[in-house]
């Protein structure tokens, strides 16, 4: 998509009606396209900054800015842009501790998933015996078996 169209050659002034047709198209756009696009993210940011900066203000210096409120729709639009960034965000945030659970011993309440608080302690619990046993082995120490159950 084009965002050209966003600027309007009208006195280099920009239209807030066309911003909010490209945001409309561009929204209809990733609907239809049920891929994760990276390229919408940064063609809202244009829309919207661009609609940020639309407004008043004229040639002469030191004039005061006019604030034209969005609309209704484009108020909608924008929420439902920054609703679909933060359940992208908290989506990877759960994989992320689901890879971390993987990677940790198994739980001693079976049946049961850690929490993120728990999932956080246990790695830190676990980075430390994993380094305490490092030491051991450097020290060529011979390594207790009940040591070795600790980690487990």
């Amino acid at each position: 998509m084009c965002f050209l169209g966003v600027l309007n050659s009208l006195n280099g002034k920009l239209s807030l009606k066309s911003t909010e047709n490209n945001l409309i198209n561009l929204t209809k756009q990733q609907k239809n396209n049920q891929s994760p696009n990276t390229n919408y993210n940064k063609q809202l940011k244009r829309i919207v900054a661009v609609d940020e900066r639309a407004g008043g203000g004229g040639g002469g210096g030191g004039g005061s800015r006019r604030y034209k409120t969005p609309s209704p729709q484009l108020l909608r639009l924008r929420r439902e842009a920054a609703n679909a960034r933060e359940r992208r965000r908290m989506n990877h945030l759960n994989k992320a501790f689901d890879r971390l659970r993987n990677v940790l011993p198994p739980n001693f309440e079976e049946g049961r998933r850690l929490s993120k608080f728990e999932t956080l302690l246990g790695a830190q619990e676990y980075i430390i015996k994993l380094g305490e046993y490092l030491e051991e082995l450097k020290k060529g120490k011979r390594i207790d078996k009940s040591f070795l159950k600790e980690l487990k």
